[in-house]
């Protein structure tokens, strides 16, 4: 993501990077795809080459939040061959784990819609404590929270809008979680006690494996 300043930020500046997906770069060489491309593909930048695959093509757009380009994602649930979110593998088994995006969510996402999960092959991520998530607050909130085995963090102090780019990021340090939303200018963090090694395997853009929890919306 650029700056009107000029500084661009490299996700492999961090200190243990494990995954980056560049909506700027899906192809991951460089190459700026025609608007409106469908691709089954987001490679993953981070050299470790844990790309991710949707099971039918996704679209690609090149101006939509804030002037940046995003895909599409439209998952009623990712029990489905027929959904278009990006799963791919990765593993996590210690008590730490940091994951950040920028989406923006439709009404029609589902009620507790997931926009990125840390997971495992076909787990409920809402009731297990090896995986966490960064999810919709409520039926009828555009807001966000994180999640651990119930253990819910709230990230968003008022109702927020439909249709509008936020940065949300989930962070555990092996005694807390932390969850964070920054809208614009302004940011709300939240907090929770809850620690223990994680048994992460695979992560999903856009969903979960609890059905109807699927993401309608723009994610980059």
């Amino acid at each position: 993501v650029a700056s009107t300043g000029g500084f661009v930020f490299n996700p492999l500046t961090i200190p243990g990077c494990q995954l980056w997906l560049d909506a700027n770069d899906p192809s991951g060489n460089g190459t700026t795809p025609t608007n409106g491309t469908t691709t089954t593909t987001w490679n993953d930048k981070s050299g470790y080459g844990r790309n991710g695959t949707s099971p039918v093509a996704v679209t690609w757009n090149n101006n939509t939040l804030n002037g940046m380009p995003a895909f599409y994602i439209n998952s009623p649930t990712c029990t489905s061959s027929s959904v278009n979110t990006f799963t791919g593998n990765i593993s996590i088994t210690g008590p730490t784990v940091t994951a950040f995006l920028v989406a923006s969510m439709n009404s029609t996402a589902g009620s507790y819609a997931r926009p990125f999960s840390l997971t495992q092959q076909s787990v409920d991520g809402n009731n297990n404590t090896n995986v966490c998530m960064i999810n919709r607050s409520s039926p009828t909130s555009a807001s966000y929270n994180t999640n651990r085995t119930n253990s819910y963090i709230t990230t968003m102090s008022s109702a927020a809008a439909y249709s509008t780019p936020y940065l949300s990021e989930m962070w555990y340090d092996g005694t807390y979680g932390y969850g964070s939303t920054l809208i614009g200018n302004s940011t709300t963090l939240g907090q929770v006690a809850i620690g223990g090694a994680f048994n992460i395997t695979q992560y999903i853009v856009g969903g979960d494996y609890e059905a109807g929890q699927g993401f309608n919306g723009y994610i980059s």
